[in-house]
């Protein structure tokens, strides 16, 4: 009866079912199977919880493809606390992809998120990637055990033997790697990492190392890969935040990260914590296919934006945040560092994608002392303005700290330097180095500039001012 339904039909009615219905439905009958498979595998989030024992898999699912990961402790009462919804083990995943190599076609989404922590207890914001530990035993015959190592030889690496040796202890990073290697259709990469106090980093690079096709010619060259994305959960409420002194845990840049920015069929990047600042892209990015890039959180300089939007002649979407650290602290004392944004370096940056750019956030914070400290200056934040915008001809929404556009006591107004089209405008006054006198003339001008403008195009103003209670009442 199903085979004879149209297939509009058909995927409507099991479009709101999870991949439990989904996998008991393909076990009813071998109709049914073929009917369900696709959208089985068409999705694949692994989202382990740091409570469960990964040396335990129930008997009964030790052949089965669609093996469940369950809490231990709650074996007769159904899930626990855990999963919303159980997933299948990577390791037993990997195992049938490497059985039935044409279900690796079928995938076209890949969520990797960190595990769930535990509330209440911050000590057990445990490292993930490369500590916890899949035994192989549990899962792969020997066979399977052949073809997962034979996997390894695709690979272009300085060292192999980490590689296997890796695998035969079952680490997840290893496992994670080698299944996303086959994964040829892929289409949107998610991974998603919550913080730790300490440990090796979470992401491994291994992950990424299989993203590039520059250096493994034999693996796929992930033609289908639009979406990629690489968040840190550091503000969750149960772990311990990671300072930002302290994000190189994260990431050797050039090993880790930059591979990413290699992929040049990819429309979306999007990472948290970043810090190129401290290290350069060691080779030119060839991304000239993307359309939306997104870094947050991290410490963008203008060198690196410069270099990596040379490379960007699509992008339509920016948003990234750049973080001044003001202090450091030196036997007891706080002592200032000096390391301002060069908002010159950062215009001409811009100006490369002047022509496409519709969306454009620029987030600006510091790190390490009170931003309102007398001792600093606004030399100490900001070098340099922006320019002139008027040649960002597509330009819609533009959210930017207004210290990087005009400086109190020039002729230069904010007409005269924004675009005329803009629809909604955020213009920041945080991190204000401008005090007093000087802190009201901004003011006084941004009002000015809205005052006639709010009109034009149906003008929308986002204002932010760590200062103004209410800051749209305050300006208007």
């Amino acid at each position: 009866m199903a085979s004879k339904l149209p297939a509009e039909i058909w995927l409507g009615i099991v479009d709101g079912f999870d991949q439990n219905d989904l996998a008991a439905i393909s076990l009813v009958s071998q109709t049914l199977h073929i009917l369900v498979e696709p959208l089985l595998f068409s999705k694949y989030c692994w989202i382990p919880d740091i409570k469960y024992d990964f040396n335990w898999i129930p008997k009964r699912f030790r052949s089965d493809d669609f093996s469940l990961t369950e809490p231990p402790e709650d074996r007769r009462g159904g899930l626990g606390q855990g999963l919303e919804q159980p997933q299948p083990r990577v390791h037993l995943f990997l195992r049938s992809v490497l059985n039935r190599p044409y279900l690796a076609s079928l995938v076209k989404s890949l969520q990797f998120m960190a595990p769930l922590t535990p509330s209440g207890d911050a000590d057990e914001c445990l490292p993930f990637w490369g500590s916890k530990t899949l035994p192989p035993q549990s899962g792969f015959s020997q066979v399977e055990m052949a073809a997962a190592l034979s996997l390894v030889e695709d690979l272009k690496l300085v060292s192999r033997q980490e590689w296997r040796s890796g695998f035969r202890q079952g680490r997840c990073d290893v496992v994670l790697a080698l299944l996303l290697s086959r994964l040829s259709e892929i289409e949107s990469l998610e991974i998603r990492l919550r913080s730790f106090s300490e440990g090796p980093p979470m992401i491994g690079h291994m992950i990424y190392h299989v993203l590039s096709p520059k250096d493994n010619p034999r693996l796929p060259s992930f033609r289908a890969l639009k979406s990629v994305s690489a968040s840190v959960d550091h503000f969750d409420e149960d772990c311990a935040s990671f300072p930002p002194d302290q994000m190189s845990y994260l990431y050797d840049f050039n090993r880790d990260v930059a591979p990413l920015f290699q992929l040049p069929y990819v429309e979306k990047l999007s990472l948290d914590w970043v810090e190129p600042i401290t290290m350069p892209l060691r080779n030119q990015p060839v991304c000239s296919a993307l359309t939306t890039l997104l870094l947050r959180e991290g410490n963008i300089s203008a060198e690196f934006l410069q270099k990596l939007l040379r490379s960007t002649p699509k992008l339509k979407t920016l948003e990234f945040d750049v973080l001044s650290r003001m202090y450091e602290t030196r036997d007891g004392q706080d002592l200032i560092v000096s390391r301002p944004l060069s908002a010159k370096t950062l215009g001409s940056a811009l100006n490369q994608v002047c022509s496409t750019l519709e969306r454009l956030v620029v987030g600006f914070s510091t790190y390490g002392g009170n931003d309102s400290d007398d001792r600093l200056q606004e030399n100490d934040f900001i070098a340099g303005k922006v320019g002139r915008m008027k040649q960002f001809g597509k330009l819609r929404h533009l959210e930017m700290p207004i210290h990087l556009l005009i400086r109190p006591g020039l002729s230069h107004r904010l007409e005269d330097v924004l675009p005329d089209q803009l629809k909604v405008i955020g213009l920041d006054l945080f991190p204000d180095p401008y005090r007093g006198e000087t802190h009201d003339r901004v003011h006084k001008e941004l009002k000015r500039y809205l005052s006639g403008h709010l009109h034009i195009n149906n003008l929308r103003h986002e204002f932010h001012c760590s200062r103004c209670p209410e800051p749209e009442n305050h300006i208007l």
